[in-house]
């Protein structure tokens, strides 16, 4: 009876939600002229350990992070972040999510900022 009670508990203790359906990101458009605007929408799952979301990004000749607060449960699914104005190049944008033992990153998405031909 003790091992089953273990093995109950530790797959209780098991989240229920892995990493990639605790936060996604979708970026719109991944392609354009400079300077690009990337329209960035972030799905989190509320939960009470939830504390802040940032949106990175990192390549071509800027970098930068967006990151703002979340209450916990009682916070909205969907959240928008616009990264403005990104010089040609091609950059590499993820979202993170703290939570209060732990971080979850989505998986990395290239954009990329055309050098306009006529300046």
């Amino acid at each position: 009876m003790g091992v089953r009670l273990i093995i109950l508990f530790s797959l209780l203790c098991v989240p229920l939600l892995s990493a990639d359906e605790l936060i996604t990101l979708s970026l719109d458009p991944m392609v354009g002229d400079e300077p690009l605007t990337v329209h960035a929408t972030i799905r989190i799952d509320p939960h009470y350990l939830n504390y802040e979301v940032c949106v990175e990004w990192d390549g071509g000749p800027q970098e930068g992070r967006g990151c703002w607060s979340l209450s916990g449960q009682y916070d909205h699914r969907t959240h928008y972040y616009d990264i403005k104005n990104l010089p040609a190049g091609e950059y590499t944008v993820l979202a993170r999510l703290n939570q209060v033992r732990s971080s979850h990153v989505t998986p990395a998405q290239t954009v990329r900022s055309l050098e306009t031909p006529f300046k």
